[in-house]
């Protein structure tokens, strides 16, 4: 709750500044990203290895494989980023269209990917290696954590903004 609110004070923050409507349509992306970090929690939490199964409990590892539980992570991923760079683009690069607002649109978009490829590289060394699910739980969490963050907040903390 608490990123939220820091969320829509970042996105709000220069919106007088540009003429547009009175709700910023980067919001619904927030949303959209909301439900989104639910499923991957969710999926996330309940991948496990073989040896890590309980008898009566269901999980994602169990019903669709180990495998196929982690490709549909790594596809809600990518679906996640779509909507961080639609709200990006939306609130930074064309809502302020100047070298501010690229800064901030490029630093959320760069550090978003690279928390994409390590968490590729880290889930595909849990198959390949067959290590614990706690690696995948682990790595939706961190994704969690900084697609919120990507989404303003952190380029404040990066760029001293957020204070001013």
């Amino acid at each position: 709750m608490l990123l939220f609110v820091l969320f829509v004070i970042s996105t709000e923050k220069y919106s007088f500044s540009v003429q547009r409507q009175a709700h910023s349509s980067a919001i619904f992306s927030l949303f959209f990203v909301s439900y989104i970090n639910g499923i991957i929690l969710e999926i996330g939490r309940k991948t496990r290895k073989s040896s890590e199964e309980e008898y009566g409990v269901e999980t994602y590892s169990k019903i669709l494989g180990r495998e196929r539980a982690v490709l549909t992570l790594i596809i809600l991923f990518a679906i996640e980023i779509i909507f961080i760079y639609l709200g990006l683009h939306e609130n930074y690069y064309a809502g302020l269209n100047n070298a501010f607002g690229k800064k901030y649109f490029f630093t959320g978009i760069i550090l978003l990917l690279s928390i994409f490829c390590v968490s590729i590289f880290q889930l595909r060394k849990f198959i390949k290696e067959d290590l614990t699910g706690k690696i995948v739980e682990n790595i939706s969490g961190i994704w969690i954590m900084f697609s919120y963050l990507c989404m303003g907040f952190l380029q404040y903390i990066i760029f001293f903004d957020f204070l001013k």
